[in-house]
């Protein structure tokens, strides 16, 4: 009897979490953006550079990837919400 619970359980969870892809991913992709901001302001500030200037300068690689990603995930976050 517990194992068929159990394996009830799962199945609601599944269904669940299929419903609701959308939060799912967006709720993902915002955490990631979050993470991402911050390790390019910290690289910024430690070159002696605002963060605001980030258009206005020529970035090191590690900092134009995260650059890049940021732009990437603010894309995808936008085209989530229904924003293109």
């Amino acid at each position: 009897m517990g194992a068929a619970q159990c394996g009830a359980e799962e199945v609601s969870v599944k269904c669940l979490h299929m419903s609701k892809p959308d939060e799912l991913e967006v709720s993902r992709l915002e955490e990631r953006l979050h993470v991402v901001e911050q390790e390019f302001e910290r690289g910024m500030r430690a070159r002696g550079f605002d963060p605001a200037q980030d258009e206005n300068l020529a970035l090191t690689s590690s900092l134009a990837k995260l650059y890049e990603e940021r732009a990437d995930l603010r894309t995808r976050l936008a085209a989530l919400a229904g924003e293109d």
